[in-house]
């Protein structure tokens, strides 16, 4: 019998006035990996949580159709962090193995083994709830895949890592055996292998592509980037040519302007620790100016949140932090929301015009929603028109496109070059290197909690710069460079412009 099977599946949540998924099929074999693509809220996330029995079983909705699947489940959720509860990652990790009746001797082994796996072994004893987003993805990771599930329901497990943690865990869960694999997945430029097929929802739910995955994106690659989905450069190589597929932007491509404005927030020797006696971040001096966009890379754990909430005042600091109020975006949007519909929530606190800014982020259709009833991607654009409706003057945005399709993620870049251009100042943390090198001015490095390296784009994402932190150039990057571009893609002639603009 096929481990995953569905026919004609149509899912329709309460108060909506369209199925979130209509007339989907679907089969999986034992050992094989099957990829869905789609922009954002098309049902992808829907679909997981129906072949992981979440909806209906604990969230209400009428499915229509037959939906089978054979043996165990694991489930690893878009949020990590909601799967989460136990007080230490070693509990978190053997609960499943406990459930499972493991002998305790056996489960000793088996927990270790699996938080190894996925590259956290020195998680073990630390508080799930003081990890960070990409920690938390890593736990979650290993809970599941413990218990060697015959079904592995993955949503997003890259969202949140930092670049070579992404490409261990992509190619993680493409050895797993037996198992037979469903994952949704935006980034596809990882070096791991992609499943061997892939079904691409559209924005109603309904399937307009399935099959082997080079031959689907192969043959369908224009209504991909019609829907919004992210491509592979093999793919846009093949479809525009590798010399114009090199210089195209990767999503979004700001004009950066020759020279930064006032400060508008300084923080000096900012520190922050945690209430165990932990430093997070150490000493960090920082200047946001008027007109510019400063990105915070590094790897897992290296305090990058930890620093939007220090500058947003979100949590206590040492040091100076001197400036006027800060628009916080969390790395987990709907912590934040307050209203009880998504136009009321944006609406808190606005100083601009709501409507406006909802639909700058595609949610016209939305406003009326619940903010707790939208996907994820939908849930970071509402944070997302919060900060921008607030009209202050620094936006600090913690991975403001993790999980959004290629358009989204486009509009929001947008609306982050917009507020820049209008002299505003933006901070945002990225695991997207090439994002930071088309849309950053100013790149800044932390590691263990200390400000390592700072400076433009092309200055400090090199290898010899970014290796010694854990972090690697994309491939891209070095294929531009190689083929005489700067890091973003334009000419490098236009290297001396850089430089004054710096």
């Amino acid at each position: 019998m096929t481990p995953v099977s569905a026919r004609d599946l149509t899912v329709r949540f309460p108060r909506r006035p369209h199925p979130s998924l209509q007339g989907v099929d679907l089969d999986v074999a034992s050992g094989g990996q099957h990829l869905l693509l789609g922009p954002s809220g098309a049902g992808k996330s829907t679909l997981l949580r129906v072949l992981a029995g979440v909806v209906p079983g604990t969230v209400h909705a009428e499915v229509t159709g037959s939906v089978t699947t054979t043996g165990s489940v694991g489930y690893v959720q878009q949020n990590p962090h909601d799967a989460l509860c136990l007080p230490d990652v070693d509990s978190e990790v053997g609960f499943a193995l406990e459930c499972a009746g493991v002998p305790t001797s056996e489960a000793r082994a088996r927990v270790p083994a699996a938080l190894a796996a996925v590259g956290a072994a020195h998680l073990r004893d630390r508080d799930p709830a003081t990890l960070s987003g990409g920690e938390a993805q890593r736990v979650a990771l290993a809970a599941v895949l413990v218990g060697d599930p015959d079904v592995v329901v993955v949503d997003e497990p890259t969202a949140m890592l930092d670049p070579a943690a992404a490409r261990g865990v992509a190619g993680l869960v493409a050895r797993r055996g037996r198992a037979a694999v469903v994952l949704a997945e935006h980034r596809l430029d990882l070096g791991a292998p992609l499943p061997d097929a892939v079904t691409v929802l559209d924005a109603q739910g309904r399937v307009v592509a399935c099959g082997p995955t080079r031959h689907v994106l192969a043959d369908t690659h224009a209504v991909l980037e019609a829907q919004g989905c992210w491509l592979p450069m093999s793919v846009r190589a093949a479809v525009h040519g590798h010399a114009a597929a090199l210089a195209l932007p990767h999503t979004y491509r700001r004009e950066r302007r020759l020279a930064p404005g006032a400060a508008l927030l300084v923080a000096a020797g900012m520190g922050v620790r945690s209430p165990d006696g932990v430093d997070l971040v150490r000493d960090v001096d920082l200047t946001l100016r008027a007109g510019t966009v400063t990105a915070v890379i590094g790897v897992n754990g290296a305090g990058k949140s930890t620093l939007l909430r220090a500058v947003s005042a979100v949590v206590p600091t040492k040091g100076t932090v001197r400036g006027g109020r800060v628009a916080y975006v969390a790395q987990d949007p709907e912590h934040q929301f307050l209203g009880r519909t998504a136009g009321a929530d944006a609406a808190l606190g606005a100083t601009r015009d709501v409507a406006e800014v909802l639909a700058t982020f595609d949610l016209t259709d939305h406003a009326d929603r619940d903010p707790f009833r939208l996907s994820g991607g939908e849930q970071r654009r509402l944070a997302l028109a919060g900060a921008v409706a607030s009209g202050r003057d620094v936006i600090a945005l913690d991975e403001p496109t993790s999980g959004l399709d290629r358009r989204h993620a486009r509009d929001v870049l947008a609306a982050i070059d917009r507020h820049a251009a209008a002299g505003g100042a933006a901070i945002l943390t990225s695991h997207d290197l090439t994002l930071v090198a088309e849309n950053a001015d100013d790149v800044v490095v932390l590691h263990e909690g200390r400000l390592v390296a700072r400076g433009a784009p092309d200055d400090v994402l090199h290898d010899t710069v970014l290796g010694p932190f854990g972090l690697t150039v994309p491939a891209l990057l070095h294929a531009r460079r190689s083929a005489g571009l700067r890091a973003d893609g334009t000419p490098a002639r236009d290297r001396a412009n850089t430089a004054a603009r710096s």
